[in-house]
């Protein structure tokens, strides 16, 4: 098994994925992506069936293209970070 992130590492949130996702020391290999292409690109390759993905949607327009993908992840464990409605 591998987990597959999903994150921008760039906002508050999204260092603090990657902190907690640190800080919890998995056993598994862990793949950071930045982007929505690269993480469909990896999501191709064999052996990706058995990953644990961790998408976090900074933003409205983030959480419309992963529901677009909907069927390209419907095969994989999820865990979706929602974005917050309140202000930083």
């Amino acid at each position: 098994m591998r987990v597959v992130v999903l994150h921008n590492p760039e906002t508050e949130p999204g260092r603090k994925l990657r902190g907690a996702i640190a800080a919890a020391r998995l056993t598994f290999p862990v793949d950071y992506h930045h982007s929505l292409t690269d993480l469909m690109d990896s999501l191709k390759h064999p052996g990706a069936g058995s990953s644990l993905l961790v998408l976090q949607a900074g933003d409205h327009p983030t959480l419309e293209a992963l529901i677009a993908h909907r069927e390209l992840l419907a095969d994989f464990r999820l865990v979706l970070i929602l974005p917050d409605q309140a202000p930083e």
